[in-house]
């Protein structure tokens, strides 16, 4: 007979191995890949080096260094093989994502193992992974980010803390920062759970963490972007614009909405939209799930582990609210959702343990059916992405690309080159092989994940 940890290890495997193969196949991003490129292979990697960590950028909202050289590096170690690399990347880190969650869990019976799976389910098919998954900047930065949380986790969670831990949470804190500003709720995971004695955390790391990121705002504010940088960004106008941007990051994670700028899932809910009542039915559930687990269980006199670590998922949501300014992106708040993940693990394997009832396995029931059709989600997401970006290498590229602005003798060998790369393998629309029927009734007016129709 199976063990349970063996069929979670498998399931993981096959979901995490569908989606790497899915991911590598879905062409490059043509938009803001050959932006890219073509600015890469006008200047040296010396220049872009200097650009981001020796130069002033006043008033630049878009201090990321290790993001520009990073990818500069990259498409360097490339020339001639940029779908293999810059792909292949993003596919090993789907893999090592879910592996590095799986460690996380702890299974001991059937009951865990369902729990895990749902959970790993949540990671995958909420809505803010697409973002890491379609690879929106020139590689797979989202991805990076969460598995950097992914591994503070478990630094964490080790039995007791050594100087190497304490030393490689300050480097993947520090990392994290310089990849993308998002990242430094890497950093504050860290700290924060330090604080709250999680056993694998050291105070003296997290004030090294903490000391290292004031000098990197400081250094940010003070020399590279100035303070107009960090406000260049701001699209709210008024103060319930201003609200909104507040909330949305948060509440995108706990109900899955809003998204794109405004409330879209629940008003389709309550009009009918089946793939709507499927998004607000499983995120409702998953909250009201947590929010059980966190009371009965909380003792003030001896707080868990696992409390502990649901304690850092409010932290890391409030931080989000800091890029309130990109609210119409699901993306924005993914550092929070390795934690809503493992704390809705907890929670389930809590709700699992209980005496059984009818309603309780309602509630399973409609989780892991919930979730796992929103696993399909992201798999139809991902083909429609592919068909979207084949289409633009095919028809597009060159206005994409601004090859205008650039001399032609050099860009244009460069876009044939990943042209063909892109269009090798003809991609098929996914409604076209989906039953008419079907398609009618997932695809409804605006529907907010499903069809992709935002406006």
């Amino acid at each position: 007979m199976i063990a349970p940890r063996r069929a979670l290890l498998c399931f993981a495997a096959a979901l995490a191995g569908a989606l790497a193969y899915v991911v590598y196949a879905t062409p490059l991003n043509c938009n803001d890949f050959l932006a890219h490129v073509f600015l890469f292979e006008t200047r040296p990697f010396s220049r872009t080096f200097a650009k981001y960590f020796i130069e002033h950028q006043w008033y630049s909202s878009d201090w990321r260094p290790l993001q520009y050289v990073g990818a500069h590096a990259l498409y360097l170690a490339a020339r001639g093989y940029e779908h293999l690399v810059f792909k292949g990347m993003l596919a090993v880190c789907v893999l090592l994502t879910a592996w590095l969650f799986v460690r996380l869990t702890s299974v001991r019976s059937w009951r865990d193992a369902i729990a895990a799976m749902i959970a790993l389910m949540i990671l995958f098919a909420h809505q803010s992974f697409a973002g890491a998954v379609e690879a929106v900047y020139p590689f797979g930065v989202e991805i990076i980010l969460v598995m950097c949380e992914l591994v503070v986790l478990g630094l964490l969670l080790q039995e007791r803390p050594s100087r190497w831990s304490g030393i490689s949470a300050f480097a993947i804190s520090l990392f994290a920062i310089l990849l993308n500003e998002k990242g430094g709720l890497v950093g504050v995971t860290y700290a924060v759970g330090a604080l709250l004695r999680l056993p694998g955390g050291s105070r003296h790391a997290a004030v090294a963490v903490f000391l290292g990121y004031v000098t990197v705002v400081a250094l940010r504010v003070g020399y590279y972007t100035g303070v107009g940088g960090l406000l260049g960004r701001s699209v709210a106008q008024t103060p319930a614009d201003m609200a909104f941007d507040a909330i949305a990051a948060p509440l995108n994670i706990l109900i899955s909405d809003p998204r794109y700028g405004r409330f879209r899932t629940f008003p389709q809910a309550f009009a009918g939209h089946p793939w709507a009542i499927v998004t607000a039915a499983s995120s409702l559930a998953m909250l009201l799930v947590i929010v059980a687990w966190a009371v009965r269980t909380f003792d003030r006199k001896r707080i868990s582990t696992e409390l502990k670590v649901a304690a850092l998922l409010p932290v890391v949501l409030a931080g989000s609210m800091m890029f309130g300014a990109f609210s119409q992106k699901d993306y924005i708040a993914i550092m929070a959702l390795p934690l809503y993940a493992i704390t809705s693990f907890h929670a389930m394997r809590w709700l699992f343990d209980r005496p059984f009832l009818p309603a309780l396995l309602a509630v399973g029931i409609v989780l892991f059916a919930g979730w796992g059709v929103r696993t399909a989600g992201l798999f139809y997401y991902m083909h429609r992405m592919a068909y979207n970006f084949y289409e633009e290498w095919a028809t597009d590229a060159e206005r994409l690309g601004h090859v205008d602005e650039f001399d032609r003798a050099m860009v244009m060998p460069i876009l044939e080159r990943l042209r063909a790369q892109a269009t090798s393998s003809p991609v098929t629309y996914p409604d076209e092989l989906l039953p008419k029927l079907l398609v009618e009734y997932l695809r409804g007016r605006g529907c907010p994940e499903f069809c992709g129709n935002y406006d």
